[in-house]
């Protein structure tokens, strides 16, 4: 049995070694991803097929691993009881050897008795001395036969350390295998996040650079427009002189301040006319103005729809007289115009925006609470407004420096 056992050890030793050897269990070369360059779908392809395969070479190597753990514990399992077997038989023989201890030392008291005999009889005496060399023999060899069960049990416990201790060290690679598939699942799942995650920003980027570009034809449309067909001021003077803020162009002018210690500049631009002022803080603003208001000063009055001031209008009531809106299609504003600063925020009036009579409660927002304005009654014309954006209508509130083509600002 115990040739047998070897041969199915040496067996399985040798056939999971041919499947490590013969099998391809390098890690793939990863294709590698740079950060805001889209990634290819062949080469993500690429990937997961390499760590398939990886994946289900290193499979075929566990599978092997455990069937020799388990052909190893059946081995061990069988030894144990070959232990447990000569465990009990040593034991037995140890009991026999006590006994036989025990009458040898009872030979020995009837030797000493006999001893006590042999004047009254030597024939006696040389009996009980053959007897006695006898059973010293007899001893000897019982001897011989527990040193050699000893000798015999310690080697088969050395045998079984050994193969416990290579039990354990298969382990401990069943283990890491083990841990190497876990990481390697955990590196597919993260590859697979990241590759999520790229082509999401890719979508996110591409859709941000269209509305960009969007932005930009319409801005560029409109400083055309102020470019090619400038109009004239109350004196018959075109607005051409270009005005700059942050290095950005606000609008056209058709003259500068009057030489003072301040002023201010009405100029024309894609969002209508505004009239820009410096400001206390070593910046400068834009107001509110109407070329058909000559004495118009401040800001464009803004009211809100709903008790939360969170859906800004332009509304005229009654109280202000019959309205002259007047518009080029019915129903919808013609052309983009500013509202700035109206009470710290700007707005913006967008071209093609509905234009409603309706007959409502409207709010205004009074020291950061939003009240009734309750001098707003009787039918009113209503047109929704935006808050200003930068980005989309190409103005701001505010700028930090002004120039102006022809000019030099003291």
């Amino acid at each position: 049995m115990k040739l047998n056992g070897n041969n199915l050890i040496v067996g399985a030793l040798l056939s999971a070694s041919a499947i490590a050897a013969n099998a391809d269990i390098s890690a793939p070369d990863l294709n590698e991803f740079t950060a805001g360059t889209p990634a290819k779908a062949a080469e993500v392809n690429e990937n997961f097929e390499g760590l398939k395969a990886y994946s289900e070479s290193m499979q075929e190597l566990i599978q092997a691993q455990a069937l020799l753990i388990e052909e190893l514990e059946n081995k061990a399992e069988n030894l144990e009881s070959q232990n447990t077997a000569l465990s009990s038989r040593t034991t037995l023989l140890e009991n026999q050897n006590t006994t036989l201890r025990n009458q040898v030392s009872a030979l020995e008291t009837a030797d000493t008795t006999l001893s006590n005999r042999i004047n009254q009889n030597t024939g006696l005496v040389n009996s009980v001395s053959t007897r006695t060399a006898s059973l010293e023999t007899l001893t000897t060899a019982l001897s011989t036969d527990v040193e050699t069960l000893i000798t015999d049990s310690a080697g088969l416990a050395t045998r079984v350390s050994t193969l416990e201790t290579s039990a354990d060290a298969i382990n401990t690679k069943v283990t890491a295998l083990e841990t190497s598939a876990t990481t390697l699942d955990s590196r597919t799942t993260t590859l697979e996040t990241q590759t999520t995650a790229l082509e999401a920003s890719n979508t996110t980027l591409t859709t941000r650079t269209t509305s960009a570009e969007d932005s930009i034809s319409d801005l560029t449309a409109r400083l055309n427009l102020l470019e090619t067909e400038p109009v004239v001021d109350e004196n018959g003077n075109p607005y051409t002189i270009a005005v700059y803020g942050d290095d950005q162009l606000i609008g056209y002018a058709s003259a500068v301040p009057e030489l003072r210690t301040s002023g201010k500049m009405i100029i024309k631009t894609a969002l209508g006319f505004v009239r820009l002022e410096g400001g206390y803080n070593n910046d400068y603003y834009l107001e509110f103005y109407d070329p058909q208001y000559v004495t118009s000063e401040g800001w464009g009055s803004v009211n809100y729809s709903d008790d939360a001031c969170s859906s800004p209008v332009i509304a005229h009531y009654n109280g202000e007289g019959s309205p002259l809106i007047l518009t080029q299609n019915a129903g919808v504003t013609d052309s983009a115009r500013i509202y700035p600063n109206t009470e710290g925020t700007s707005y913006v009036m967008e071209e093609n925006t509905t234009i409603s009579t309706v007959e409502t409660v409207y709010y205004m927002d009074w020291e950061n609470n939003c009240v009734i304005a309750d001098w707003m009654s009787g039918e009113t014309i209503v047109i929704p407004v935006v808050e200003l954006d930068p980005m989309t209508h190409g103005l701001k509130d505010t700028y930090t420096s002004i120039s102006v083509d022809g000019y030099v600002l003291n």
